[in-house]
C-alpha cells in the first residue's frame, strides 16, 4: 500500500529532512526511531494528522489560525508517503477551515491555497482533491463570504493563481470567471443579502482582464461568446476605476477578432470612453488607442479616431495629454501607406518598395494573417454605445452654433475696426506708452486679444471646458500649455507697458466685454475651425516659425493630407518646442519615434520633418540624440540618397563627436548608414573612419566599441573598391589587429583576412596556375604590400599575441581564399609557427591547417607537419592535429601518462619543501618551526 523498500526508504530520509525543518515537531523525531522503518513513518505522519484535525477543532481561535497555517507542511508529509486515505483526512480538515466563522482562520487557509495547488499539480496523490475540494472553496469563499476581507484575499489568491497557471481551463471557464463577472456586477435588488464594496469590484474586473491579456484562457470562442457580453457592460460601469480597467484589454481583443470586431465594438466604446469625465479612464484610452487604430479601417481612422485623438493631444489633464503626444508617433505610423510612399518594413529593415510589384506578396501575406482574427459577428446580449446618433446630435447642435458663431464674429469685426482706428488717433495723445503704441497693424492686434478670431487656435479645449469657461487656469495646467502648441499670452514687456497705462475707460469697459464674450465661443470654435482650414497657433516670437511651415502647407500640404491628418502632423512637430523640464520626456519620445513618423509621411515630405529632426539632433539631453544615432541609418533610407548627403551627414558629423553612448549609437549601424550615401559621399566617410579609433576617452576600457568598430569595417570593405580599402581600412585593421583584448584582435583577424580576399579577387590573374614559388610583386602590388606587412608585423612578432592574431587570420581565410592562394600568400609563415614556445599559438596552427568543408587535398608538407603536431606534449594540440588529420575525436586514444608525469613534476617543484622551512604533520596539517 505504502510502497516498496527503496521508496520507503527514500521517503523517510525526506521525512527526515523536512522533520528537522519544523521545530515545532522535531520532537516527534526521537520518539518514532524504534521499530520497522514503514511503520515508524506510517505513525509519524498519522500522528501529524491527527494533531492536525484536533488543532482545527479546537475552540481557540488561535489553535485554529495554527492549523491554517500547517495544512501545507502536513500536505508534504503526505504526498512523501503517497498515502491516499491521509490525503483525503488532510483535505477534510482543509473544508472544515474553509469553513470556519473567523475571517483569520479563512485568510490563513487562503494564504496557503496557490501551494497546495501547486502541490496538487505535481502530485498524483494530491491532484484529485484540487477540483473535488480546493477549486469549489475558493469559489464559495468568493460568493458566498459577508467579510470584505476575506473576499479581498479570495479575489488577490486568483490573481496570483492565475500568474502562475495553477487553475485548470475547465475549471476557469466554467466556475473561476463566471464567479469574477458576478462580484463586479451591481445586484441593486430590494433582496439582496450581501454588499460587494466598490473595491472589490475594481480588483475582480482587473484580475478579469488580466486573465485575458495574460493569454491564460486560451479559448477565443469562449471568449467571444461569453467573456465580451458581460466584459461590454464594464465599459460602461458607473465606477470609473472598473471602465478604467477594462479600457486596458481592448486591443487584446482587436488583436484576436480583427477589423470587423474592432469596427463594431471597439471603436464605439474607445470613441465615447476618449471623452470620458474621469481622466484616468482618457489616459488608459490613450495608451491602447494605437493597438484600437491598427485593426480599423483607414477611412475611420482618419474620419473617426484622428480628431478623437486631437481632442486628447489637447486634453485638460496634463497626464492624458502627456499620454497622447507619447503614443502620437506610432498612431501616425498606423496611416502607413507603401503603395503611396514606396517604403515597406521587410524583416525588421527599412526598404524600397520593388517596382515590379513583388511587395504585394508582402501585402497578402499581411491580408492572410488578419483573416485568421475574422470575428463574422458580435454574440447577443453586447453592450455598444450608439455612437451614431450622438454624432447626430454633435452635428446639429454645431449647425445651431455656427449660425451664433458668424453673428458673434461679425460683432467682432465691426468692434476690431473702431478699435483700430482709435489707436491709431490716440497714439498722439498718449505719447506710445500704452499698448496701442505696439499696434502697427491688424495683426499687431494679437496684442491686447482683439485679433482675429479665425486666425487663432483655441488653448487646450475639450467638452468638459464648457462649464468651465471664465474661470482662471490652474497654475498647473498653465504651465503644461506652453509646452507643445504654445498658448495666447503676453510678452513680459508688453505686460509691463500695460500696467505703467493701466486707465480705466469706457472703451476699455466695453473692450473687457468682448473679451468676455469671445471667451465663452473659444471652447465652440474648434469644430467649425476644423471644417474651414488648418492653422498653427503661435506667439510673437514665433511669427518666422509660422510663416515657415503655412508655406509647407500650401506647397505639400495636398501630398501630405493623403497621407496623414495634417494636424497629427504639427502636434508631433511641435512636441519638440517646449523649453520646459517636460518637454525632455516630449523630446525622448518625439526622437523615438521620429523613424516611424518619417516613414509614414514618405520621401516627399521630408521637408516638414527636415527642422524637427535637426532640432533634436542639438538636443541638450544625450538619451535623445542616442535615439537620433542609432535610427540613422533608417532615416537614410527613408529620405533617400540626395537628402541623406545632405541633410543627414551634417548630423552625423555632429554626433560623431559626441559622447561615448551617442558615437556608440552611430557606429552600431555605420556601414548600413554609409550604404545609404550616394557614392560621392561614400568616399568623403571614409576619410572620418579613424576618428572612431580614438572613441574610447578613457584609456580604452570600453573594449566593445572597439569590437564593434572592426566588425563594421568588415561590412564596409564590401561598399569600397581596393585602393580605398588599402588606404584607410587596411590601416584601421592591422591597429586593431594589435589590441590588447583578445576578441578585438580576433575580429580584426577576420578583417584583415576579408581585406586579403578583397584585394587577391580584384589583382589574382590566374587563380590554378600560380604557385607560391612565382614572383606576383608585379601583378600583386596591393596583395603583396599588405601581406608583406601582415609577416612583419604579427607572423614575425616577438610577442606571442601577435603571432596569435596572424594564424587566426589565416584560419580565416582558409574559407576565403584557394588552396593556390593561401599557400602561395601564408603557408611558409605558418609552417615556420608549428615549433612556436607557446601552445595557444600551435593549437591554432593545427586549426588553420585543418582543410576547410569544401577544401581539396592538401600537400604533402602540411600533412607531415600535422603528424609532429600530433606527437605534441599539449594534449589540446594534439587532439586538435589528430581532427586536422580526419581522426574521429570520439574514437581517439588519449595517452595521459607523459602529461601526468609533466604534472607530477611541475607539482614536485612547487611543493619542494624542505624540512627546515615547513614540515607536514601527522594529521596533515601544515606547521610553522
Amino acid at each position: 500500500m505504502f510502497g516498496n523498500g527503496n521508496r520507503t526508504s527514500q521517503s523517510f530520509s525526506m521525512m527526515q529532512l523536512a522533520l528537522e525543518d519544523d521545530s515545532e515537531y522535531s520532537f516527534l523525531c526521537s520518539e518514532m526511531f524504534d521499530g520497522d522503518e514503514d511503520e515508524r513513518l506510517v505513525a509519524l505522519t498519522t500522528k501529524e494528522v491527527k494533531q492536525l484535525a484536533k488543532m482545527a477543532e479546537s475552540q481557540l481561535v488561535n489553535e485554529r489560525e495554527a492549523a491554517s497555517r500547517e495544512v501545507c507542511k502536513v500536505l508534504r508529509y503526505v504526498d512523501t508517503l503517497a498515502c491516499p486515505k491521509l490525503a483525503e483526512e488532510v483535505f477534510q480538515v482543509v473544508d472544515l477551515l474553509a469553513r470556519d466563522q473567523a475571517s483569520s482562520v479563512q485568510c490563513c487557509l487562503l494564504e496557503g491555497m496557490s501551494v497546495m495547488l501547486s502541490m496538487c499539480q505535481k502530485s498524483s496523490v494530491l491532484a484529485p482533491f484540487a477540483p473535488s475540494i480546493l477549486t469549489p472553496l475558493l469559489v464559495r469563499t468568493l460568493t458566498t463570504t459577508t467579510t470584505d476581507n476575506v473576499r479581498k484575499n479570495a479575489i488577490g489568491i486568483v490573481g496570483l493563481l492565475l500568474e502562475q497557471s495553477l487553475l485548470p481551463q475547465e475549471c476557469l471557464l466554467s466556475s473561476i470567471l463566471p464567479t469574477l463577472f458576478s462580484l463586479c456586477s451591481i445586484d441593486t435588488s430590494p433582496e439582496a443579502h450581501t454588499y460587494i464594496a466598490d473595491e472589490q469590484r475594481v480588483e475582480s474586473a482587473s484580475v478579469l482582464c488580466r486573465s485575458i491579456s495574460s493569454g491564460i484562457v486560451k479559448d477565443r470562442d469562449w471568449i467571444l461568446s461569453n467573456f465580451v457580453p458581460k466584459y461590454s457592460y464594464l465599459l460602461a460601469d458607473s465606477v470609473f476605476h472598473i471602465r478604467k480597467a477594462a479600457v486596458t484589454i481592448l486591443g487584446d481583443l482587436c488583436k484576436m477578432f480583427g477589423e470587423k470586431f474592432c469596427v463594431e465594438f471597439a471603436l464605439p466604446h474607445t470613441v465615447v470612453l476618449g471623452k470620458d469625465d474621469m481622466w484616468g479612464v482618457r489616459k488608459a484610452i490613450c495608451e491602447v488607442f494605437v493597438d484600437v487604430a491598427i485593426f480599423c479601417p483607414q477611412s475611420l481612422r482618419r474620419s473617426t479616431l484622428a480628431p478623437l485623438f486631437i481632442g486628447l493631444l489637447r486634453d485638460t489633464s496634463r497626464w492624458v495629454s502627456y499620454i497622447a503626444f507619447q503614443e502620437l508617433g506610432p498612431f501616425i505610423s498606423t496611416f502607413a501607406n507603401s503603395a503611396i510612399t514606396g517604403l515597406m518594413i521587410k524583416d525588421g529593415q527599412v526598404i524600397r518598395r520593388p517596382p515590379n510589384g513583388l511587395g504585394e506578396e508582402e501585402d497578402k501575406k499581411e491580408a492572410e494573417e488578419r483573416a485568421k482574427m475574422v470575428c463574422k459577428e458580435l454574440p447577443p446580449g453586447c453592450y455598444v454605445p450608439e455612437m451614431k446618433e450622438k454624432m447626430e446630435e454633435n452635428e446639429k447642435d454645431e449647425l445651431d452654433e455656427t449660425v451664433a458663431l458668424e453673428q458673434l464674429l461679425g460683432e467682432l469685426n465691426e468692434e476690431r475696426e473702431k478699435i483700430t482706428s482709435r489707436c491709431r488717433s490716440e497714439e498722439n495723445l498718449i505719447g506710445g506708452h500704452g499698448v496701442s503704441s505696439k499696434c502697427h497693424s491688424l495683426d499687431d492686434l494679437s496684442l491686447i486679444g482683439l485679433d482675429n478670431l479665425m486666425e487663432i487656435e483655441p488653448d487646450i479645449v475639450s467638452e468638459r471646458e464648457e462649464s468651465m469657461v471664465g474661470s482662471p487656469p490652474s497654475s498647473e495646467d498653465a504651465f503644461y500649455s506652453n509646452i507643445y502648441w504654445g498658448s495666447y499670452t503676453l510678452n513680459d514687456e508688453y505686460l509691463a507697458a500695460f500696467g505703467t497705462n493701466a486707465v480705466s475707460s469706457p472703451r476699455r469697459a466695453k473692450n473687457e466685454e468682448m473679451m468676455g464674450r469671445r471667451s465663452e465661443v473659444m471652447s465652440r470654435k474648434e469644430t467649425m475651425e476644423k471644417k474651414e482650414e488648418k492653422r498653427i497657433e503661435v506667439t510673437e516670437e514665433e511669427k518666422e516659425e509660422k510663416m515657415e511651415v503655412k508655406e509647407i502647407d500650401i506647397m505639400e500640404g495636398e501630398d501630405r493630407e493623403e497621407i496623414v491628418p495634417v494636424e497629427l502632423v504639427e502636434h508631433f512637430i511641435k512636441m519638440v518646442s517646449g523649453p520646459s523640464s517636460d518637454a525632455a520626456d516630449m523630446n525622448r519620445q518625439c526622437a523615438h519615434n521620429f523613424p516611424a513618423v518619417a516613414f509614414t509621411l514618405g520621401t516627399e515630405n521630408w521637408n516638414n520633418l527636415r527642422e524637427t529632426y535637426t532640432t533634436l539632433s542639438k538636443d541638450h539631453q544625450w538619451r535623445v540624440r542616442v535615439s537620433l544615432a542609432h535610427s540613422i541609418h533608417e532615416m537614410a533610407t527613408i529620405i533617400g540618397l540626395e537628402r541623406a548627403e545632405q541633410d543627414l551627414v551634417p548630423v552625423f558629423d555632429a554626433l560623431r563627436e559626441d559622447v561615448d553612448e551617442v558615437r556608440g549609437g552611430l557606429l552600431k549601424n555605420l556601414a548600413h548608414f554609409i550604404k545609404n550615401l550616394p557614392i560621392s559621399a561614400r568616399l568623403s566617410m571614409l576619410n572620418k573612419l579613424p576618428h572612431f579609433l580614438r572613441m574610447d576617452r578613457e584609456g580604452e576600457t570600453n573594449w566593445r566599441f572597439r569590437l564593434e568598430f572592426a566588425k563594421q569595417c568588415t561590412l564596409l570593405c564590401e561598399l569600397y573598391p581596393v585602393e580605398a580599402i588599402n588606404g584607410t581600412i587596411a590601416g584601421i585593421a592591422l591597429t586593431l589587429a594589435t589590441d590588447r583584448v583578445s576578441d578585438v584582435r580576433v575580429e580584426a583577424s577576420r578583417l584583415m583576412a576579408r581585406i586579403v580576399h578583397l584585394m587577391v579577387e580584384e589583382e589574382w590573374k590566374d587563380k590554378e596556375s600560380t604557385t607560391e614559388s612565382e614572383d606576383t610583386d608585379d601583378d600583386m602590388p596591393l596583395t603583396n604590400g599588405f601581406v608583406r606587412d601582415i609577416v612583419k608585423g604579427f607572423a614575425l612578432s616577438q610577442r606571442w599575441s601577435r603571432r596569435q592574431t596572424f594564424v587566426h587570420m589565416v584560419e580565416e581565410c582558409r574559407y576565403l581564399l584557394t588552396e593556390s592562394q593561401l599557400s602561395c600568400l601564408f603557408l611558409s609563415e605558418t609552417l615556420d609557427l608549428v615549433k612556436d614556445s607557446v601552445p595557444n599559438v600551435r593549437i591554432v596552427v593545427a586549426r588553420a591547417l585543418t582543410p576547410p568543408l569544401t577544401g581539396g587535398v592538401w600537400s604533402d608538407r602540411v600533412k607531415a607537419t600535422l603528424e609532429i603536431l600530433k606527437e605534441d606534449s599539449d594534449m589540446d594540440v594534439a587532439r586538435q592535429a589528430r581532427i586536422a588529420l580526419g581522426f574521429p575525436p570520439e574514437k581517439e586514444m588519449i595517452d595521459i601518462s607523459s602529461r601526468a608525469l609533466r604534472l607530477a613534476e611541475k607539482e614536485c617543484s612547487q611543493l619542494n619543501m624542505s624540512s627546515s622551512d615547513m614540515s607536514i604533520s601527522p594529521n596533515n596539517s601544515l606547521l610553522s618551526p
